[in-house]
């Protein structure tokens, strides 16, 4: 959808994107495995796989099911060679998963998912808003998670 934006912006509608996302087949099975170890422990608060829309989608996902916010770093995202906040937010590569882990239980995760590309990017807020920081440092997304998920449920009425 974003690269469909995208080419309509840029007046050229046949232009999205159009790169399939490829997997490597050892890392996802791994990156399952050890994702699947972890919420068998009980490491896991949620979790949630990021397909259609990416990590962007995914955060605001995530914080619409607790109305909580997310205070979320880019710049911590295991993503080799990506240099686009746009990139980073709306990359539909598949294999990919948004967890949440209680402070208590962040270092048996990290244990748990050492194998395979993992990293902390943010925390989970009391306040329902929605904070990203871009790889630059500087905010990329900052809107209340309550007006974001109103919004998104309209669209979803629309359907």
């Amino acid at each position: 959808e974003y690269a469909r934006y995208l080419g309509r912006r840029s007046g050229d509608p046949t232009r999205i994107g159009n790169a399939v996302p490829t997997v490597d087949a050892t890392v996802a099975r791994a990156t399952l495995v050890a994702t699947s170890r972890a919420v068998s422990n009980g490491l896991v608060n949620s979790i949630h796989a990021l397909g259609k829309g990416g990590l962007g989608v995914g955060l605001a996902k995530v914080a619409f099911g607790g109305e909580l916010g997310l205070t979320i770093d880019l710049a911590k995202a295991p993503a080799a060679g990506v240099d686009r906040d746009d990139v980073l937010l709306f990359s539909e590569s598949n294999s990919r998963y948004l967890v949440t882990v209680a402070p208590e239980k962040r270092v048996a995760f990290e244990e748990t998912m050492a194998a395979v590309p993992c990293s902390c990017v943010g925390k989970v807020a009391a306040e329902p808003r929605l904070r990203v920081a871009g790889l630059g440092g500087k905010p990329v997304v900052d809107a209340n998670v309550l007006e974001l998920k109103a919004k998104w449920k309209a669209t979803l009425d629309g359907i």
